[in-house]
């Protein structure tokens, strides 16, 4: 076995985690520069940081998963009575049940962070997963999985 590892990226929290105020909305070009500069310069620091042991990389990205698509009920008890009621407000934030803000212009801030990852694969040789109706914790769990398979260590970012 290596003493090298395989860093595997969840790209949607670093999608996420650098947009700082960035809207892409009232200046979306403007947004669109700054937000490829820092997501860049971040990436440029983390390979710095895991250059000694690390010799691989792969992003991995949400893509639009089958569990936003399946809608949960309320958890529905019973009381002594007979009367139905909701016992928890958790089924709200399941993932289907989520509503997306509109702050954002969320179309065009994922458009610029797959167009972010293609330029990392196509310039720069870093595995890029996008697997249409996965999830990406599916796909880091998949890549791991068949890195210790292969005897090859891995850690996620």
């Amino acid at each position: 076995m290596s003493n090298k590892r395989t860093l595997v990226i969840d790209g949607n929290f670093m999608c996420k985690r650098l947009l700082h105020d960035y809207t892409f909305k009232d200046d979306p070009e403007k947004d669109r520069r700054g937000y490829l500069t820092d997501l860049a310069n971040h990436m440029v620091c983390e390979i710095e940081r895991v250059a000694g042991f690390c010799d691989n990389i792969i992003m991995v990205k949400d893509s639009h998963s089958w569990r936003k698509s399946v809608p949960i009920l309320p958890n529905l008890k019973i009381d002594n009575k007979g009367n139905i009621y909701k016992s928890r407000d958790v089924e709200e934030n399941y993932k289907a049940n989520r509503v997306q803000t509109d702050d954002r212009d969320w179309s065009l801030i994922f458009s610029t962070f797959v167009e972010f990852c293609e330029c990392l694969r196509d310039h720069f040789g870093i595995a890029f997963i996008d697997v249409p109706e996965t999830e990406g914790d599916d796909c880091i769990w998949g890549v791991c999985t068949y890195l210790r398979k292969n005897k090859i260590k891995s850690c996620v970012y």
